[in-house]
This record gives structure tokens, C-alpha cells and sequence, in this order.
């Protein structure tokens, strides 16, 4: 088996990108898609392929990967200016244990 370039799925993927697009936008799923060009996209994973279609083909922007995109997605933006929250006191959740909690809470 030869070595493979760096790029070469990108490029066999955008190759066919115009007729991947139509077949998606028809309703085919992406396994059938992928199956049905595997002669030439045979250079890429199908995981690979489903990331392509993501991005060149459904429009969606890079996904963060790995434990930052995690910690990404819990900061909430602020409202307020740095100035006003430095006065504010930073406070941690209290957590209230009930043993005796009723049944209708539960539900």
C-alpha cells in the first residue's frame, strides 16, 4: 500500500462535494452515500466523511474537541462589565440534603 499525502480525502470528498450535496439534500442517508462512492472515497474514514459533510455540506463551523470544547460550553457570557463584578462576592452553591423528602416532589 502506497503512502498517502496529507489531504488527498479533502480533496476527493470537495471533488464530489456538489453531488454529495444533492443526495443529501434528496434524503439519502450519509451511509448510503458513502457506500455508494466508496470507490473513490475509499481514501477517508466514514467518520472522516461525516465530518466533511458537516462542514462543507450542512455549513457547520468547527466543533471545539476534546475537554475544552466541554468547558467551553459551561462558561455562560456575562452581562455585566468586569468593573461591576468585581464588588460582587463570588458564592458556591449550597446543597440542602432532605431525608424525609414527600413523595408528590419526587414526581
Amino acid at each position: 500500500m502506497s503512502k498517502q499525502h496529507r489531504g488527498v480525502a479533502r480533496v476527493a470528498f470537495l471533488a464530489r462535494q456538489e453531488e454529495i450535496r444533492r443526495l443529501f439534500d434528496a434524503g439519502h442517508t450519509l451511509a448510503a452515500i458513502y457506500d455508494a462512492h466508496s470507490d473513490v472515497l475509499n481514501v477517508m474514514s466514514y467518520s472522516q466523511f461525516t465530518r466533511y459533510v458537516a462542514r462543507y455540506v450542512r455549513g457547520q463551523e468547527n466543533r471545539l474537541q476534546g475537554s475544552e470544547g466541554h468547558l467551553k460550553a459551561l462558561v455562560r457570557p456575562s452581562s455585566s462589565s468586569p468593573t461591576s463584578r468585581s464588588n460582587e462576592k463570588s458564592v458556591a452553591p449550597v446543597l440542602a440534603h432532605r431525608p424525609n423528602k414527600i413523595r408528590d416532589d419526587l414526581i
